[in-house]
């Protein structure tokens, strides 16, 4: 068993014979940037990694623009950056809790026929074309919260039943009234629903001052309830506080540009979970070349959220070796990983990963 070395004088004359030998002393006279390097030699593989990483993007990208006649020049640079952001965006935890692997299900990518490809931007949240219901209701709030419902709000009568007409729309309004107090009772700003809303509960969510959101696709519910935390529900009576989500900003954008209407208003969400996912605003060009482009940044963005999880699981790797590397070790990986490289490129075998490559 090791012991603590003495660090006076007088412990060391009465230090027992046989007690082990001292510990090795760290040199003050060693640089202490070489004292960090050598704690921390993750840094040094994850630069090396991230190198290749990088370089296949690029080579990725360039041979997608090209495949989709886009101009290379104009949308090589903003097409790598953007896939590089976006896939910092996604945790893959976040997507194996989710049972959706593929980054492309927590990546959205909007067309925004306006402006220019620079113009693009990662946006750190939800983005979808709904306006609210109605034109009095808020189209900005800080901090709301939010209630999904992927069925309707609205009053089925009985069939086969004669009531008088009287009679059917007092059962109307007390079942919508009932209905919309079990939202409200759970405090939301917004509310997004899949299908219809009557007018009778849409009237009495603006006099509630909640903003609703009417015929929201499925798969846009399932992006906001990622971002926000939310649950999604079937109806009104299956609401309980967990179905409630959360997000720090919810705003409205009117764009031009569509052609027919040749206005569109796109809602902003911002999330409230990291690494659940973004949006992004693609802007330039027609919808056509935007469409395009979307393909190339799609492709992308696969690209680069394998090689960001792939460097982190060699570095890591590397890093737990119990054997001490060589002193050119981490040369040698990059050498060996750029010839590989090179060799696929030259050989028209390129992947969704620099280090799937075989040997030639």
């Amino acid at each position: 068993q090791w012991q603590v070395p003495p660090t006076s004088a007088h412990a060391q004359k009465s230090s027992p014979k046989g007690s082990g030998p001292p510990s090795p002393a760290v040199s003050p006279s060693r640089p202490r940037r070489e004292r960090a390097q050598a704690s921390k030699p993750e840094e040094g593989y994850e630069r090396i990694l991230s190198t290749v990483t990088a370089q296949h993007l690029e080579a990725s990208a360039a041979a997608d623009l090209a495949h989709l006649s886009l101009d290379s020049a104009a949308w090589h640079s903003v097409v790598c950056d953007l896939a590089q952001q976006s896939a910092r965006h996604v945790s893959p935890s976040f997507a194996a809790s989710s049972g959706r692997l593929d980054p492309r299900h927590h990546i959205r990518v909007k067309r925004i026929p306006q402006g220019s490809a620079s113009d693009s931007e990662v946006f750190s949240g939800v983005a979808f074309r709904k306006n609210v219901s109605n034109k009095k209701m808020r189209t900005s709030i800080d901090d709301p919260r939010v209630i999904l419902l992927s069925g309707a709000i609205e009053y089925h009568r009985t069939e086969g039943k004669f009531s008088s007409l009287e009679t059917l729309r007092s059962q109307e309004a007390e079942h919508l009234r009932l209905q919309v107090a079990r939202i409200l009772q759970h405090g939301p700003d917004i509310l997004l629903v899949e299908k219809s809303v009557a007018r009778h509960a849409q009237d009495l969510l603006l006099e509630a001052e909640v903003t609703l959101m009417l015929n929201v696709k499925a798969a846009v519910l399932l992006q906001v309830a990622w971002a926000t935390g939310a649950k999604i529900a079937a109806g009104a009576h299956e609401l309980t506080k967990h179905h409630v989500g959360t997000s720090p900003k919810f705003f409205t954008k009117t764009f031009t540009g569509f052609g027919r209407p040749s206005t569109k208003t796109v809602s902003f969400l911002r999330q409230s979970r990291p690494g659940s996912g973004c949006t992004i605003l693609l802007h330039g060009g027609d919808l056509e070349t935007l469409s395009r482009a979307k393909r190339a940044l799609q492709d992308a963005a696969v690209v680069a959220y394998n090689g960001l999880v792939e460097t982190h699981f060699l570095t890591s790797a590397l890093c737990s070796c119990s054997v001490q590397p060589p002193p050119n070790f981490r040369a040698m990986i990059e050498e060996r990983l750029l010839s590989q490289y090179t060799r696929g490129v030259e050989g028209n075998r390129l992947t969704l990963s620099p280090f799937s490559l075989q040997d030639a």
